[in-house]
């Protein structure tokens, strides 16, 4: 491969480190909620590849050369190949200076064993060449990026154990999680906050269980930063279960504060989170001003 060039592109939801040459490119990319993935793209598909293998290996000046397998491809086109492995390793590898390398093979070949075999059909080498500076702006812009994506913020369902007054430091964590997408999406106008319990007990004790504990999770969002104006608490008690309480596991689901998030002109019922066989049905939907 001749000499590629490293370069980093970003936004508020993703980055990317990525290396281009005359045959395609090879780039690492990360996303909210610490993904991260690396893929190689290339322009010649006369060979239909069926297995790869991704090493680190020492530069060409080095005397002792060494290569190491790191994993093998996790999902592979005609054109490009996925890795979702020990891609950290990949990224302190090559913060250390080493080169990396792929081998593609026509056959299904296991990656691991296959340094230096001859029934190797593609070999892609990338040079570790001026990567210092796009490599620290790829790590910066990792440490900014959320710890969740749309699809995980949309819904986020806390579930309680019996007796449970406070939100325990996991479901903390979450919720710190889940703000930090919600303040870069602009578009997000309100956070709706359904608390609801098993049906073990009186209804009106359940009714202010699940308020409580609704209220909770908006007092500690609020905490964090998020406008109250924002927020719309509801409180449904034991009225919509998600599943029978005729079982301690099914309770144990029923037990639940769901916070979920409204864009620009979107409506959400609550009758979205409950299943048609379960409970009654009702048509209240959250106002959007």
């Amino acid at each position: 491969m001749d000499l590629s060039h490293w370069s980093s592109e970003s936004n508020k939801f993703f980055c990317e480190l990525k290396s281009e040459f005359s045959g395609g490119k090879f780039f690492f990319r990360a996303e909210p909620g610490n993904k991260l993935m690396a893929t190689l793209e290339y322009k010649n598909n006369e060979i239909a590849y069926q297995s790869a293998g991704i090493y680190i290996q020492s530069p060409p000046w080095n005397n002792h050369f060494q290569e190491t397998f790191v994993a093998s491809h996790h999902r592979m086109s005609r054109q490009s190949m996925l890795f979702q492995n020990d891609i950290e390793r990949l990224l302190n590898a090559m913060a250390q200076g080493q080169w990396l390398n792929i081998q593609a093979h026509a056959g299904e070949v296991n990656p691991r064993h296959s340094v230096k075999n001859a029934n190797v059909s593609g070999r892609f080498e990338l040079p570790i060449i001026r990567i210092n500076a796009p490599l620290e702006a790829f790590k910066q812009c990792r440490n900014a990026l959320p710890g969740m994506n749309y699809q995980d913020a949309r819904t986020v369902t806390l579930g309680f154990a019996i007796g449970q007054t406070q939100l325990s430091s996991a479901q903390r964590a979450t919720l710190r999680d889940f703000l930090s997408y919600l303040v870069l999406d602009d578009a997000v106008t309100h956070v709706l906050i359904d608390g609801h319990t098993d049906s073990y007990g009186p209804k009106l004790v359940n009714l202010k269980v699940s308020r409580d504990r609704a209220q909770q999770v908006s007092d500690y969002l609020q905490t964090q930063g998020l406008n109250a104006k924002k927020i719309q608490v509801r409180a449904h008690g034991e009225r919509y279960p998600l599943v029978s309480n005729n079982s301690a596991e099914g309770r144990n689901k029923n037990r639940r504060v769901v916070v979920r998030l409204v864009r620009r002109d979107e409506a959400i019922s609550i009758k979205e989170s409950v299943p048609p066989t379960i409970g009654p049905q009702i048509q209240a939907t959250a106002v959007v001003e």
